[in-house]
């Protein structure tokens, strides 16, 4: 009983039923134990696991359990011998065996090699699982007078090793999980090159380095330290051209997201240059994309938003794409065709790029292309459809703490229940979204329709001291023409020029 207990442990939640055979542990033992309850038998591989979650938690909080040096050294052997055994727990399990039996040194060394190629094969929690122990480094989210915790790794990692870790921790963040640990992680890493000189680490791999690190800090709405790590980037020499124009690229993303529209197309009309001088039309597909995006946000100016998508789809050159880009083209795509009402086009064109999307596991454009193919459904008349569609959207954004995405979902389900006449079920969606859009520290300037449509469920319900409230504190230009309306008590609003994705005079975001 105990050595079942402590294999399913040891192996994650299930032990394969061959390893239990090499100790001796037939069938008729494992239907004995099965009657108890606690364990139960499947089939499929076939694998013992225990007969409920709560057992297993049970038993992974008894220290009794924890550290069997024999049976952990039996399983590294075992998963050794047995390269047949597939599971994305394989790689922990071996390490987190070697630190049950204290074999500090040799789970370094496994735990390092195993990082790399983890990040290969996209296993990211593998890699935030081995990283983080191996670091013991945790960001504070307790009583900072919290004793640490010594780390027996420390003595057999140099400055190289640990740079490696936070970095291979801080992009399996960026990619798959939470967007603020990754910029803490980068954080780590980088004063760790500011201080050291890594070996086998080029400049092309500090350009990488840098883009990847503002990419999160963005992806985080983390603005202020976006622009101090491009500024690091700026003052960087070793930059090719390809880094010159990812730089300013960075730089007019940022400067959107804070409201800084001169500087924002100063950076992207920079970029573009860089990439027509260089005659690399992917590039200038890029900067065309987000030069629609500042039209789209900024000056919510449908016909330039339709123009530089349309631009950056025709630049796009689909053999020199990475698997994200191919997504994110064929979701401005859609995104034209959705402006330009060929919705049964745009929705084609979004399943494709979702389809595209989940072939990289955790990007943030599956977010994005879903929330995209829920809005043309509804507009599509998909209701039922679309609302199933945003909530699948909604739970994968929570679990990976995409701040943007569940702002956008909670809008965009506000504005489909104002469209169905449900109008308390629509301030309660808008108003978390916005009370989201305070906490998470989102860029204003992206969040346009949810201000206007708070503004007109508040003047539905007649709630007028919250519409006031609102509009004194979330200004910008066109809201004071439409706040001017809604006070107006007219029948009928006109939105043209207002933000380009509206459906019957509600917004949606994408």
């Amino acid at each position: 009983f105990k050595v079942v207990v402590k294999s399913i442990l040891y192996f994650g939640g299930e032990t394969p039923v061959d390893f239990l055979a090499s100790l001796n542990i037939d069938g008729d033992m494992l239907f004995e134990l099965s009657q108890s309850l606690f364990f139960k038998y499947m089939d499929k591989y076939p694998k013992i696991v225990f007969y409920h979650d709560n057992i297993y938690r049970y038993f992974e909080g008894y220290q009794f359990y924890q550290n069997d040096r024999s049976l952990s050294l039996k399983i590294i052997k075992w998963l050794n011998e047995n390269a047949w055994y597939k599971s994305n727990l394989r790689t922990t399990a071996i390490f987190d065996c070697y630190i049950r039996a204290s074999e500090y040194e040799e789970a370094v060394r496994f735990g390092i090699s195993s990082i790399s190629s983890e990040c290969d094969k996209r296993n990211f929690q593998a890699v935030i699982h081995i990283g983080t122990e191996l670091l013991k480094d945790v960001p504070k989210t307790q009583d900072a007078s919290e004793e640490s915790v010594p780390n027996p790794f420390a003595e057999f990692m140099d400055a190289g090793a640990k740079f490696h870790v936070y970095y291979a921790v801080a992009d399996a963040y960026r990619i798959y999980q939470d967007l603020s640990q990754s910029v803490y992680y980068y954080k780590k890493a980088y004063k760790i090159l500011q201080q050291y000189s890594i070996s086998e680490f080029t400049s092309i791999d500090t350009c990488r380095f840098f883009h990847r690190y503002s990419n999160a800090c963005i992806s985080a709405a983390d603005y202020d330290d976006a622009l101090i790590v491009l500024d690091y980037f700026k003052k960087y020499k070793g930059r090719n051209n390809f880094y010159d124009f990812i730089m300013y690229n960075r730089y007019s993303v940022v400067y959107l997201a804070i409201n800084d529209i001169e500087n924002a197309l100063l950076s992207i009309d920079e970029s573009l240059k860089i990439a027509k001088e260089c005659k690399e039309p992917q590039w200038e597909s890029v900067s065309y994309s987000d030069k629609a995006y500042i039209y789209y946000r900024a000056y919510e100016d449908k016909e330039n938003t339709i123009l530089y998508f349309s631009k950056a789809v025709e630049k796009h050159i689909s053999e020199k794409a990475t698997i994200n880009r191919s997504a994110e083209i064929l979701a401005q795509e859609a995104f034209v065709d959705l402006l330009t009402d060929k919705l049964e086009d745009a929705e084609y064109l979004a399943d494709l790029a979702l389809n595209r999307a989940l072939e990289i596991n955790g990007t943030a454009m599956e977010i994005k292309s879903r929330n995209l193919l829920g809005i043309i459904q509804y507009f599509s008349n998909k209701a039922e459809a679309a609302f199933s569609t945003w909530q699948k959207d909604l739970v994968i954004s929570a679990q990976r703490v995409n701040k943007d995405g569940i702002v956008k979902l909670h809008t965009n389900l506000g504005a489909a229940y104002i469209l169905q006449s449900k109008y308390v079920p629509a301030k309660e969606e808008l108003e978390q979204a916005y009370a989201l859009y305070q906490k998470f520290k989102v860029s204003p300037i992206t969040h346009k329709p949810l201000i206007y449509n708070l503004l007109f469920i508040y003047n539905i319900l007649g709630d007028t001291s919250k519409r006031d409230k609102l509009f004194e504190k979330a200004y910008f230009d066109n809201l004071s023409s439409y706040y001017n309306q809604l006070i107006s008590g007219s029948e009928n609003i006109l939105t043209d020029g207002y933000w380009p994705l509206q459906f019957k005079h509600v917004f949606f975001n994408y």
